[in-house]
């Protein structure tokens, strides 16, 4: 994983986004498979990169197939989507595709002029309350990423997406939910110091002087 790593942070494949989810930013919520797709056609989706029990080749197909048939209208509708449990929410085919793979999920979508992309990442079991709240407080930020995916031209990353290392992401998230530097820390097992150091990082990356506005400014990039 870490071969994969840009000086700046972000995975340089698809694939190592994927794994980078499962095994690091949603870990600790059990998830356990990842994978980008990309809208190449109105009626097409191709697979970018996958993780986990989805780049199995036959799940990796099947899952195509499924979000294919369902979920694309869904996501030219809206941004993000979160099944907390699947439960009476999916269709026979898909329960039993999903069953004792994982029991919740969720899409997000992103739209680069006309070519658009989606992330679906898989959890073994339910999300309750507080880890709905959590996950979704990293949609925007995951939406901003994932345009540096699906991106349909040969261009390569203009700047428009902040490239943030793994932690200085969770950071902003942290910020995002109104923590101090000092529970902040707490929470990811580092000195408070270093988090100032890595906000300040955070700052000049996204040009901005305050956390408030890198806040905001990840939020505008991301829609």
């Amino acid at each position: 994983m870490n071969a994969e790593l840009q000086a700046g942070g972000l995975p340089e494949s698809a694939t190592g986004f994927c794994e980078y989810l499962v095994t690091q930013l949603f870990a600790y919520w059990g998830a356990n498979a990842a994978l980008v797709v990309r809208q190449s056609s109105a009626s097409r989706l191709e697979p970018v990169g996958a993780a986990g029990w989805l780049s199995e080749p036959g799940a990796l197909s099947s899952a195509i197939a499924l979000a294919q048939q369902e979920f694309k209208a869904v996501l030219n509708e809206r941004h993000q989507l979160l099944f907390s449990g699947f439960e009476n929410r999916l269709k026979p085919e898909f329960e039993a595709f999903f069953d004792g793979r994982c029991r919740s999920g969720f899409w997000v979508h992103a739209q680069i002029s006309d070519c658009a992309g989606g992330l679906f990442v898989a959890f073994r079991g339910e999300l309750d309350t507080d880890a709905i709240e959590q996950v979704r407080l990293t949609f925007p930020i995951l939406r901003a990423s994932l345009k540096m995916y699906v991106n349909c031209s040969e261009e390569t990353n203009t700047g428009l997406v902040p490239v943030l290392s793994p932690r200085q992401t969770r950071i902003l998230v942290l910020m995002s939910q109104r923590l101090t530097y000092r529970e902040i820390a707490k929470a990811l097992f580092i000195s408070e110091s270093t988090v100032k150091q890595e906000a300040k990082r955070i700052f000049q990356e996204l040009g901005v002087t305050k956390r408030l506005e890198a806040v905001r400014l990840a939020q505008k990039l991301s829609k």
